[in-house]
């Protein structure tokens, strides 16, 4: 009986093997959150991410859907926020070559009752396409990639923010 186990957990381990070295393989852009950085006098704070052709052929993406969602923690607590384009936007592409990335840079806003604590949050984002067409004869990619995960300090005064003071 515990051979039988032992074969049937090596198995299973190898095929969840494959499946994440599929999905590696299969995804040709890496997406890097390389700061971010709240006011100390507003209620926003600047990121800063990098997203790189990890492939080995031209790929099309959409400036703007860097940041198409934001998922903030703050201990167990957590918030997304989507980068919602609205309705008839046109697209913001960029072809990139091999190797090639560029850097977005985004202001959030922070006005979010989340936010109402001096303390450290963390935030990791998604860059997500979902329009299947094509820019410059080639298709652009579509699909969901995630970023690493940074700490950032919200270190102002929030007490005094409207949108932070207790209501009796």
């Amino acid at each position: 009986m515990k051979t039988i186990a032992f074969t049937i957990l090596v198995v299973c381990g190898l095929w969840v093997g494959s499946v994440i070295a599929q999905q590696d393989s299969e995804t040709p852009l890496q997406l890097r959150l390389l700061s971010a950085k709240a006011s100390k006098t507003k209620m926003y704070a600047e990121i800063q991410a990098k997203i790189i052709n990890v492939s080995h052929s031209a790929i099309v993406v959409d400036e703007t859907l860097v940041f198409y969602q934001l998922h903030f923690r703050k201990g167990d607590d957590t918030l997304t926020k989507l980068g919602d384009v609205g309705p008839g936007y046109a697209g913001r592409y960029v072809v990139l070559e091999p190797g090639e990335s560029f850097i977005a840079k985004r202001s959030i806003d922070l006005s979010d009752k989340f936010f109402c604590s001096d303390s450290e949050y963390g935030l990791l984002i998604k860059y997500g396409q979902f329009i299947q067409t094509s820019y410059a004869n080639i298709e652009i990619w579509r699909g969901v990639v995630q970023s690493n995960e940074i700490i950032f300090n919200n270190q102002r005064d929030v007490s005094k923010r409207k949108s932070c003071q207790k209501h009796d």
